[in-house]
């Protein structure tokens, strides 16, 4: 199954590099754990362990080389640690330039557990073409607010998306789950929703009946889409995917454990008309 989805991947890419005439930058997302020398899997500042093992928790890790070529940034979601594939050392540098086919994952944008003392932020990813470099900057979610989307500089730029697992519930959702009002579940929504003009892309799209978990297994929906006015109006079709490729299954090669495949967060599609 891994070697069918890497060429499925592959395949993907390729097309993609047929139809990218204006040279776009290439962005490709996925939620897993990818192994790499001396990438951190720990969510603790103070474990100092490495991909030793073929398994992490409850998911079945995959060579980095496995997402295949072809693209600029690949957005993984599933360690909370903000960390670049073969740059640990630039953890939390706030502002670092990579060439093209940069692996990372931004991390969670909030504290999930109380032993992750270690910052955490949101990233800006700046590119400008297809094969050029890869601009990241980390901020913690106020003052990407404050000094990126609602910035007096930035006022002519219209077209704005923050994506990615949150680890936190929204309070759109709140009669799907039993939080208290007051709890600090809904800060980080509540925050953005309060100071920016970002749209939900997949509350805003789906009548509250129509609600679905954005985890296989949970109840709750942590992954977002948040997209601005300009950008929501491109919209063509968004929703969270199920289907054969989304679905857990036991990985009958493995005796002992719970492993699974492919991973236990579905993918939220947008389509967009950019032109």
């Amino acid at each position: 199954m891994a070697n069918e989805r890497t060429s499925t991947v592959q395949a993907l890419l390729d097309y993609v590099a047929k139809i990218n005439v204006e040279q776009k930058p290439v962005v490709l997302m996925g939620h897993l754990a990818v192994i790499d020398p001396g990438i951190r899997y720990a969510e603790s500042d103070t474990d100092d362990k490495v991909f030793r093992d073929s398994d992490i928790g409850n998911l079945r890790t995959q060579s980095v080389d496995s997402l295949g070529v072809g693209y600029d940034y690949a957005a993984l979601g599933h360690i909370h640690k903000p960390q670049t594939i073969g740059y640990p050392q630039d953890c939390f540098n706030p502002d670092v330039t990579y060439p093209s086919g940069v692996v990372r994952y931004s991390g969670s944008a909030l504290h999930v557990s109380c032993d992750e003392t270690f910052p955490h932020t949101i990233s800006i990813v700046e590119m400008q073409r297809r094969g050029g470099d890869v601009r990241i900057r980390q901020h913690e979610i106020k003052h990407i607010c404050d000094n990126v989307i609602n910035a007096s500089a930035n006022s002519s730029v219209t077209n704005w998306l923050l994506m990615g697992d949150f680890n936190a519930v929204s309070r759109v959702d709140a009669e799907h789950y039993n939080n208290d009002p007051n709890s600090t579940v809904w800060l980080l929504h509540d925050y953005l929703l309060a100071n920016t003009n970002l749209k939900d892309i997949i509350a805003e799209r789906n009548a509250p009946e129509d609600y679905f978990s954005s985890i296989n297994g949970d109840t709750r929906r942590i992954d977002f889409m948040y997209a601005s006015p300009a950008m929501y109006d491109r919209i063509q079709n968004a929703a969270i995917l199920i289907d054969s490729w989304t679905i857990l299954s036991q990985d009958k090669n493995v005796t002992s454990g719970y492993f699974c495949r492919p991973s236990d967060h579905r993918p939220i599609l947008v389509d967009f008309k950019m032109n």
